[in-house]
């Protein structure tokens, strides 16, 4: 998941994956795969955009095994 802004509207969107981004931007796949795959960076910024690579939290089932 990724948060987006767009620094020449002020908008922040959420984006489900770099081809999302891309399919909505001038931005190339290959640039932004490179960056947050290879190199393992967590943050791309550039004069236009800020993108933020983010963890998903989600609600995990509680064990019944548990004792009360």
């Amino acid at each position: 998941m990724f948060w987006f802004l767009n620094k020449k509207t002020n908008t922040p969107e959420i984006f489900g994956s770099i081809s999302a981004i891309c399919e909505n931007t001038d931005l190339k796949p290959d640039n932004l795969y490179y960056h947050f795959s290879r190199m393992k960076r967590p943050e791309f910024e550039n004069e236009n955009f800020r993108i933020v690579k983010c963890e998903v939290k989600r609600s995990g089932k509680q064990s019944n095994t548990e004792n009360y």
